[in-house]
């Protein structure tokens, strides 16, 4: 569903305001500007382009993946399609209206007050061909100062350079192993892929023969696995080391030993909720400043077990990592979940009632409401979560009471709240009352961490065939660059948070 799943994607700075100091009085106020840039996306087959990559497609029979490059556009504004800007005020009606005729530019640039408190920015296509109205919408309060939005249009050349991508090279390395049998060397890494844990670790492996593995030129973690042949069981020894030491032959790395191998795990009640992957990272910048990433530490047993501790690595710096969904009970809807808790505590890593705060049966109604100029709410169940404690994504996909021809599919990005007021958009078409049997998703993600809220809103893009059937997919979606959102899933293995997302079909 997600890409759990997501460097700079391009120059976004927020012009500075300044100046001298003055001889008296209160400085002014420094004015504030939202700062969106336009992108258009498209896919190269050729990897030697000197442009910035955005993301691959599928592979396909041959093994051949296509490149997802990136261009600044205007958008697009034919007599079929219009893609326009609205800001909203709180209630859902309309304070600016950027038409197709404003939107010949590559860069919108406004004054943050021009949004209303509590108020809305939207982007909008709008497409007669096939009645059908898309829209994305930010709450001002979830918005970042600056950022790149998708929008089809005239193509250029792609952002570049190439430099901005991750470089990711194959090196090699030496680590002296530890006592034992049944051993495992090798090398964690920043963004390392999980997909195939032990692929290039090295079994029983001799000291002085070389550990090849792919890094980019960050920090590494050097260790020692016990397994019982067919499975990790606990990490033995372990040594942070920079990039350009990596041992040699005839010296190669000595690791540390852990302080003890069973430190108690405590699984997630099994009636509650279903482990599909448990792992352990570590921050290790408290041994090596510039190691400020998430490193494997060791994957988990999916109930309760054990895991190996270091007090060096300082008990702030664990970060359990599940992912799994919520039992169903025979209720055709469901929590997916991905969940991080930060810390151990004597010894213990506990992931018991992280459901909790959450509603058990989520649900999305349209109901008729006050606070809505249209007169209609999105209403959202949101158990015991507030404001304050998170920020959610709610999808609505219907059509139009008195036009059933026209359809909408419109996703909000606000602040964790149980009540959403439907929109205005100036076309007596798709100003109406929404039919209240509607296609509905929900997703919350519980934290107090900007930066993880503000990733979360880059966690929906999927940036070639999407498939307009996939309710987690945002058709008019943020974007950033593979190497940010390689920054921000990293982020994402060390920040605390719960994240919840509704699935649906039988267990």
């Amino acid at each position: 569903m997600h890409k759990p799943t997501i460097s700079s994607v391009i120059a976004l700075a927020l012009l500075g305001c300044g100046g001298g100091e003055s001889g008296g009085g209160s400085q002014p106020v420094p004015v504030k500007y939202f700062t969106v840039d336009f992108l258009g996306t498209g896919t190269i087959q050729a990897s030697d382009k000197n442009c910035q990559v955005f993301g691959y497609s599928p592979e396909s029979s041959l093994g051949i993946k296509d490149t997802v490059v990136a261009y600044v556009t205007q958008p697009i504004n034919t007599t079929s399609v219009q893609y326009e800007v609205f800001i909203h005020n709180a209630n859902g009606g309309i304070v600016k209206h950027f038409t197709s005729i404003d939107l010949k530019v590559n860069r919108l640039r406004f004054t943050q007050s021009t949004i209303p408190e509590g108020g809305y920015l939207s982007f909008a296509y709008f497409q007669s061909s096939n009645r059908i109205t898309d829209v994305t919408t930010f709450a001002k309060s979830v918005l970042p100062d600056s950022f790149a939005i998708h929008a089809e249009g005239n193509r250029n050349s792609c952002l570049t350079p190439s430099g901005a991508n991750p470089q990711i090279k194959t090196v090699s390395g030496y680590i002296q192993r530890m006592s034992g049998t049944d051993l495992l060397s090798g090398f964690n890494t920043s963004h390392q892929n999980l997909d195939e844990i032990t692929k290039n670790y090295a079994k029983d492996n001799p000291d002085n023969k070389a550990i090849n593995f792919p890094s980019q030129q960050h920090p590494l973690l050097a260790l020692n696995y016990e397994t019982d042949k067919s499975r990790i069981t606990s990490l033995k020894g372990f040594k942070f080391t920079p990039y350009s030491q990596r041992g040699v032959q005839g010296s190669p790395i000595v690791l540390d030993p852990v302080d003890w191998t069973d430190g108690t795990w405590i699984a997630p009640a099994p009636e509650n909720f279903t482990i599909q992957n448990a792992l352990l990272f570590v921050n290790g910048k408290k041994l090596l400043s510039n190691a400020n990433y998430a490193y494997l530490w060791q994957p988990l047993s999916l109930d309760n077990g054990s895991f190996s501790y270091a007090a060096s690595i300082g008990d702030e710096n664990y970060y359990l990592y599940l992912k799994g969904r919520q039992v169903a009970n025979s209720q055709p809807r469901y929590w997916g979940v991905q969940h991080v808790a930060q810390g151990t505590n004597n010894g213990v890593l506990n992931a018991d009632n992280i459901l909790d705060k959450f509603p058990e049966q989520p649900e999305i109604t349209i109901e008729t409401c006050s606070h809505s100029e249209n007169g209609q709410c999105i209403t959202i169940d949101t158990g015991d979560l507030n404001a304050q404690q998170g920020i959610q994504r709610v999808l609505v996909s219907t059509k139009r009471q008195s036009n059933n021809d026209q359809s909408i599919r419109h996703v909000f990005y606000t602040p964790i709240k149980n009540s959403i007021p439907t929109l205005k958009f100036n076309r007596t078409n798709i100003d109406d009352k929404l039919n209240t049997n509607a296609t509905t998703f929900v997703s919350l993600l519980s934290t107090n961490v900007k930066a993880v809220q503000e990733a979360f809103l880059y966690q929906h893009q999927t940036l070639y065939s999407a498939d307009a059937a996939d309710l987690s997919v945002d058709t008019i979606p943020l974007l950033k660059n593979v190497a940010a959102q390689q920054d921000q899933q990293d982020l994402l293995k060390r920040q605390p948070y719960t994240w919840v997302w509704l699935e649906q079909g039988a267990e």
